[in-house]
């Protein structure tokens, strides 16, 4: 089910799950977001919060990247990487207003559940859990 939400672009598993574990083995909450549709993600975040980097997106398999992908994900609000396998935007803050009441607690799993109605939103906590969110799944899938 989670494989099927990936993009299918050769060694994109491995470098997401190594960044995954990176942060979690760093203590480092972050929330990936990996939206079915790049062109609709304003519809879940707040306007203005799809901070764009660079022109260039910055591809997850390039070894050079690895600093600034690391410096991108421990920033506050989720980190968007489209279907290439590149990231596009960073500190994209979901529009929370958006959810019903009740359900999931917490903002941090609020907001990647929220995300996750666009694709799919991995929310790796500091303390360690690592909680998946898709698109059409009611719960999350523990990691």
């Amino acid at each position: 089910c989670v494989l099927e939400r990936l993009p299918q672009i050769e060694g994109f598993y491995n470098e997401l799950m190594q960044y995954v574990l990176e942060c979690s083995k760093n203590d480092t909450s972050s929330i990936i977001w990996i939206p079915r549709e790049l062109s609709l993600i304003n519809d879940t975040v707040i306007e203005k919060t799809t901070n764009e980097l660079v022109q260039t997106p910055i591809s997850l398999k390039d070894p050079i990247n690895l600093p600034i992908i690391k410096r991108l994900l421990s920033s506050d609000g989720a980190t968007v990487i489209d279907q290439g396998g590149n990231i596009r935007y960073f500190g994209c803050i979901a529009d929370l207003s958006k959810v019903e009441k009740g359900g999931i607690k917490g903002t941090g799993e609020t907001a990647a559940w929220l995300l996750a109605s666009n694709g799919m939103a991995i929310k790796i906590s500091q303390d360690g859990p690592i909680k998946i969110f898709i698109e059409g799944i009611k719960d999350y899938i523990p990691f």
